[in-house]
């Protein structure tokens, strides 16, 4: 890929404002360098007002629905649907929880990257730079880095069973 080459990105998230803020630096950015970008998000007005307030405006806003949310299944179908009338994204970026967006990734035979927000941001001490070397900042970390990993096996497990 040279300089003047432009990327197609679907980006993908389940309904929960928690889980896709963490996609908008990445979306904003993408745009930024003039690359396009589709949003798959939830029906609800608040996901395109969240687009907008960041500054997100030139970006597609696809919307997935249904009961299908219940059974992960809207945004495969959103993304398959919209990408038979277009040309196919050259990467598909995906919240961890929104799976969905690799299993249409994989149907599309694209690329998807997952983001997985790392859980050692939750912390119940808001350490300092000073208590950071803290016995208790330490294992919080080291337990966090544990949780992550068992958690995106988990997670990675369910994908790989419901595409079975």
């Amino acid at each position: 890929m040279n300089s003047t080459t432009k990327l197609e990105v679907a980006i993908c998230t389940v309904p929960m404002t928690g889980h896709m803020v963490p996609l908008l630096p990445f979306a904003a950015e993408l745009v930024r360098r003039g690359h396009g970008v589709t949003f798959f998000h939830e029906q609800a007005p608040k996901y395109r007002s969240k687009l907008e307030q960041s500054g997100i405006t030139d970006v597609h806003s696809v919307t997935c629905s249904g009961e299908n949310w219940k059974s992960s299944g809207a945004i495969y179908t959103a993304v398959k649907a919209f990408y038979k009338r277009k040309p196919k994204p050259d990467l598909v970026l995906y919240d961890f929880f929104a799976f969905d967006g690799a299993d249409a990734a994989d149907s599309l035979g694209v690329p998807a990257i997952g983001v997985f927000p790392n859980p050692r941001s939750i912390n119940p001490w808001a350490a300092s730079v000073l208590e950071q070397s803290s016995l208790s900042w330490k294992l919080w970390n080291a337990g966090m880095w544990v949780l992550q990993g068992i958690l995106a096996r988990i997670l990675w497990m369910v994908r790989n069973y419901r595409r079975l």
